[in-house]
């Protein structure tokens, strides 16, 4: 049997990512420098639009914190990253417009159901999954 060469993790982390971490990591610190995150933060949104300003009364780790998860929606948008940051920073999940009738308008974390299903490509690859 010959093995699928296309299921090799290869992690790739963009330079957005890394500076939005960084910017979090500052915030959340303890010894945090709050001027350095929203230097990083301003990186990042006028790479994409030069013209934006960031309004100067938002100065709280709170409201930083608030305007670093909204750059992070827009900038990783479609790429899978919004579940890790809901799980990291333990939100509750906003259910499917869908099911918003017949469910809850949202998943909290200490619902039981705020659990993942396994990966459809671990399901695909690990035969043992499925006995």
């Amino acid at each position: 049997m010959k093995r699928n060469p296309n299921t090799d993790y290869v992690p790739v982390i963009r330079y957005a990512e890394v500076l939005l971490n960084l910017a979090e990591a500052e915030v959340r610190s303890a010894n945090g420098n709050l001027p350095k995150a929203i230097s990083l933060l301003r990186s990042v949104r006028n790479r994409s639009d030069a013209n934006y300003v960031f309004p100067e009364q938002r100065l709280t780790s709170s409201s930083i914190l608030e305007t670093i998860g909204k750059e992070r929606r827009i900038e990783f948008l479609g790429e899978g990253l919004r579940s890790f940051d809901i799980t990291r920073n333990l939100l509750p999940f906003p259910t499917k417009p869908s099911l918003s009738s017949f469910t809850a308008r949202q998943v909290n974390p200490t619902d039981e159901a705020y659990v993942f299903p396994l990966p459809n490509g671990e399901i695909l690859t690990n035969r043992l999954i499925n006995n």
